[in-house]
């Protein structure tokens, strides 16, 4: 949230920057994070998920429910931020990367004939991801 804020304003749009928004906070049922306007376009959707630097080699594991994995195939606005948590005591990290839906799309499991999945734990190479956060 802090970066999408600043990289608004180094654009010179403060007024956006103030609209960038923890939706999250109050209720988890959006399937994102945080909502964060751009200079033209809809809002960037994006859903944060963080991982310590210890466990970060050339791929990290993330968490994902159903209902963020659909958000993600239904708004093509919306983005995975990964987060990497140098120091968990100063609470120190830095952003990975970002990618589409359909960059997870053959890492999410498959319903079966006798149920559905609710949440996965996903592996993503780091190559997969784009540098910073989602700007266009």
């Amino acid at each position: 949230m802090f970066e999408a804020r600043a990289e608004l304003r180094g654009m010179g749009r403060s007024d956006l920057a103030r609209d960038v928004r923890r939706v999250s906070m109050p209720s988890d049922q959006l399937g994102y994070d945080v909502n964060a306007p751009r200079i033209t376009g809809p809002p960037r959707l994006l859903e944060v998920k963080a991982a310590t630097s210890n466990a970060v080699h050339s791929s990290v594991t993330v968490h994902l429910s159903r209902n963020e994995a659909d958000t993600g195939a239904t708004f093509p606005d919306w983005a995975l931020v990964v987060c990497v948590v140098d120091n968990v005591d100063q609470r120190l990290g830095r952003i990975a990367g970002w990618c589409a839906a359909n960059v997870l799309g053959d890492l999410l499991p498959h319903d079966g004939a006798v149920g559905r999945w609710d949440q996965a734990s996903v592996e993503i190479s780091l190559q997969r991801l784009l540098p910073g956060l989602r700007a266009s």
